[in-house]
């Protein structure tokens, strides 16, 4: 007997951070990167067509619930992370204080989904990188996310192997 094993595409994604400042121009070029999502999953979707599985991870520089990704809800994706759980971090609020980073699944992947993800917050500091004038800052303003996946159950029995490395989608 077969037993299914779980395939999946992730496609890694870094939007344009909003800056402390939160300037126009910031905003706009986030507003428009987000608007280009349903545009990266149809170029992957029609780049492997027989991939359901699909998990767009990374930066979003925004929390889950915000309006602007409804273009990846209409696309019947959900996030992991829900906006209410931190994931920047920093020497001085190391609990964290935003949702920035987020692995949001196709409807097909959500099904291989087990329910178990986690923030990880410690572990996340050395005392030979800088932190301002003094020593023991953090590797990154980011907390690493990850999700748990059945590898017994797949949308997409047949196995899939495309190279997608040179999909890109610039912005300009």
């Amino acid at each position: 007997m077969q037993v299914d094993q779980f395939d999946v595409v992730l496609a890694s994604v870094h939007l344009k951070a909003v800056g402390h400042v939160n300037t126009e121009g910031d905003i706009g070029k986030l507003t428009r990167e987000i608007k280009l999502l349903p545009q990266f999953v149809k170029a992957l979707q029609a780049q492997i067509p027989e991939e359901k599985d699909l998990l767009v991870l990374g930066d979003f520089n925004l929390e889950p619930d915000e309006n602007y990704f409804d273009v990846l809800r209409d696309k019947m994706f959900e996030p992991v992370v829900p906006a209410t759980t931190p994931t920047n971090i920093s020497t001085n609020n190391m609990k964290g204080s935003r949702c920035y980073d987020n692995i949001w699944l196709s409807a097909t992947a959500a099904k291989s989904f087990s329910g178990a993800w986690q923030v990880v917050r410690t572990g996340l500091t050395s005392p030979w990188i800088p932190d301002g004038w003094s020593w023991g800052g953090v590797v990154s303003d980011h907390c690493p996310v990850w999700a748990e996946f059945f590898v017994d159950r797949d949308a997409d029995p047949e196995a899939v192997n495309k190279d997608v490395s040179g999909l890109t989608l610039n912005i300009g």
